[in-house]
């Protein structure tokens, strides 16, 4: 089966007692059947621990957890599984965090999430354009009856290259591809193929002649369109408490972020490389969704706002300290991804709010989200 990946992924490895986060403490770990069948059949005193440990709830079996650890997390903070039997003992879930995998029938993608601090290193080490690989591996291709499925490939492939195109700023960039997000959203609407590869053709056409003009944002819609976010973001179960009082403490001083805004463009000149590869990334992960659902434009919007509100996190880091390191960029990054990518309840209420934000917009500041999300940031 044919395997497309991002370049870096073979870099991967886990850091272990280096990493200042652990995969073990704060996560539900659900196991799969066929792990727990074979610690139901595990001899001796850790078999009897691992039975003792499990839970089924609603059909689906997971690990009694101590307060936020795994019961199988000693105070080393090693796996005891690990430690006594080796890492082929784990559940598919420990073995494979954070990576993730998306059939699409006659081929498989893989990447790494944006919740562990080294995936987003990896993603932000090279300066160069994203690329991704494709490699082959055993595995008989799938039945996946989305007919979308090849022209949206062909969609993702032509808005990886418009937000890669560094002759022009990545705003103009992002405004590019959210003006061919509606426009392809609106053949899918109507299931017009032909219309839809006729879109793609003529915004190909257009953006090699077209030079591109930076879209600059006015105050009230800057402060509008975070108001609004933040709104949305405060309504999402918390996965860590230091992300409540990030955005706690960005709300209440968003007015003077915004006055800071412009001796902040000049600093993150240096590295505007790193929105490109985000917007990418996120595209990746979940543009070909829309196969299956329908939905193209929020996933294109997800890549904007994804990047404005990383944007926001480091310029509030900027305000507060006095500089912006590396280490800050990722830290924030995997914030957003922890809080927004790892709960199903979080992600489904952030795509229902980037879908709504498509509707007619009743007064002016109704567009401030969308023209936020263009600002997203600097060439």
């Amino acid at each position: 089966m044919k395997v497309i990946r991002p370049a870096f992924w073979r870099k991967f490895r886990c850091i272990g007692g280096k990493c200042t986060d652990n995969c073990c403490v704060g996560w539900e770990i659900c196991i799969d059947r066929e792990t727990w069948e074979k610690y139901q059949k595990l001899p001796g005193e850790l078999g009897e621990k691992l039975r003792r440990e499990i839970k089924i709830e609603d059909g689906e079996i997971s690990f009694r957890m101590k307060g936020e650890r795994c019961p199988f997390l000693n105070e080393e903070n090693l796996c005891e599984l690990i430690c006594r039997l080796g890492e082929k003992s784990l559940c598919e879930i420990c073995k494979e965090h954070p990576r993730f995998y998306a059939w699409m029938g006659e081929w498989k993608e893989a990447g790494l999430g944006l919740c562990c601090e080294e995936a987003v290193r990896l993603l932000l080490e090279n300066q160069e354009k994203l690329e991704f690989e494709t490699v082959w591996e055993e595995g008989e291709e799938t039945e996946v009856d989305f007919p979308w499925i090849r022209p949206l490939w062909e969609a993702r492939e032509a808005l990886f290259t418009c937000l890669q195109d560094r002759r022009i700023s990545f705003s103009c960039r992002m405004e590019r591809a959210l003006l061919l997000g509606e426009r392809l959203q609106e053949c899918m609407d109507w299931e017009d193929q032909e219309g839809f590869s006729l879109e793609l053709k003529r915004a190909k056409e257009t953006w090699r002649k077209e030079e591109g003009e930076r879209v600059f944002c006015e105050e009230q819609s800057w402060l509008a369109g975070y108001e609004k976010i933040l709104r949305i973001l405060g309504k999402m179960e918390v996965m860590d408490e230091r992300w409540t009082e990030h955005l706690e403490r960005i709300r209440e001083n968003l007015p003077a972020l915004y006055r800071k805004r412009k001796k902040f463009e000049f600093m993150e000149m240096a590295w505007s490389y790193e929105w490109e590869h985000l917007a990418v990334y996120i595209l990746f992960r979940y543009f070909l969704k829309g196969a299956e659902d329908g939905d193209v434009l929020s996933k294109v919007r997800m890549a904007a706002a994804g990047c404005g509100v990383v944007r926001l996190l480091h310029l509030d880091t900027w305000v507060r300290t006095g500089e912006l390191s590396l280490w800050d960029r990722i830290c924030n990054i995997k914030a957003y991804s922890k809080e927004l990518e790892y709960s199903e309840e979080n992600l489904e209420m952030w795509m229902d709010f980037l879908w709504g934000e498509v509707e007619e917009p009743k007064n002016k500041n109704e567009t401030a989200v969308k023209d936020l999300m263009s600002d997203a940031a600097v060439s």
